[in-house]
């Protein structure tokens, strides 16, 4: 089984139908695909799932912003939590998926945010990036942004 990771959940659909008949299930999208000889399920970030630690989670000290005293603040290491409820959910359900793949489809957009959320994801999975065997070179835009290059053009 193949794990195809986008970017945004409105990217699924169009890549599984791309591939074939699709199905849902436990928030997988499913497909049995000829061209890859393989089932691929379809799981979708919605953007970056984790933020950066305050200042204040690394040491209560650093809360007073007018302390300068404090500075510079530099904690041991930097690091990432999920940024709410929704995103760990959706984590835990990309983790589980990944962990069970023989391989990951990285589908995220190809410019420098999409490869960064795709990959901030893998890393952060036991042998996520290990797993890394395609990647999509494609960019999806929202309804928004095709207004826009339409005007522009």
């Amino acid at each position: 089984m193949l794990c195809c990771l986008t970017e945004k959940g409105n990217q699924v659909d169009p890549y599984a139908k791309a591939l074939g008949t699709p199905h849902k299930k436990d928030g997988v999208v499913i497909v049995q695909s000829e061209l890859l000889n393989d089932e691929v399920h379809f799981i979708h970030a919605q953007g970056h799932l984790f933020q950066q630690y305050k200042p204040q989670e690394y040491n209560p000290a650093w809360a007073d912003r007018n302390d300068y005293s404090q500075l510079p603040l530099l904690p041991k290491q930097f690091e990432v939590k999920p940024q709410n409820k929704w995103a760990n959910q959706q984590f835990q359900l990309i983790k589980k998926e990944v962990m069970a793949a023989s391989g990951v489809i990285l589908a995220t957009d190809s410019d420098n945010q999409g490869e960064n959320i795709g990959r901030e994801i893998l890393e952060r999975i036991p042998g996520g990036l290990d797993k890394l065997k395609y990647r999509l070179l494609n960019s999806s835009l929202t309804e928004w942004e095709h207004e826009i290059r339409l005007k522009i053009i």
